[in-house]
């Protein structure tokens, strides 16, 4: 298993890596298993300073039960957590990752995290992100890809 992923955004040449945490780490492998990945970034609307990325593609099958991940309440995880939301049509998950305060109070389900000496760069990024939803309307790509 590899000990971090990258995520980058290529017309913004920027990249964080991300590494595995004490939580989920079974999801942390399946994850890995599956890149590379290619997307749309978004971000969350109402909810705070969340980087979104909807996931449709046929990956390997879950490796985990529904309701048997550990959940940590998102306004109060670290900056850079990164967490996965697992859909009920097969091969959809959604991704984010946090970059500020957030308001709602979920029970996200998390698996890794920013590096520290990254969070400058996805600060950036979440501006910029934020700033192609509301104003530009300039879409914006992200690939997960292996470390």
């Amino acid at each position: 298993m590899a000990g971090y992923f990258v995520i980058r955004w290529p017309s913004l040449g920027k990249q964080v890596r991300c590494g595995g945490i004490d939580l989920n780490p079974g999801i942390f492998e399946w994850w890995v298993e599956q890149l590379p990945i290619k997307a749309v970034q978004t971000h969350t609307l109402v909810s705070g300073s969340v980087l979104s990325t909807l996931v449709v593609r046929a990956p390997a099958p879950y490796t985990w039960e529904p309701g048997t991940e550990v959940t940590e309440d998102s306004r109060f995880v670290p900056d850079g957590r990164v967490k996965i939301k697992r859909h009920n049509v097969p091969g959809v998950v959604q991704v984010y990752v946090k970059y500020g305060p957030r308001t709602e109070d979920l029970q996200d389900v998390s698996f890794a995290q920013v590096w520290e000496e990254d969070l400058p760069i996805l600060y950036q990024v979440g501006a910029e992100v934020w700033k192609s939803v509301m104003r530009t309307k300039q879409v914006v790509v992200v690939e997960f890809v292996e470390a």
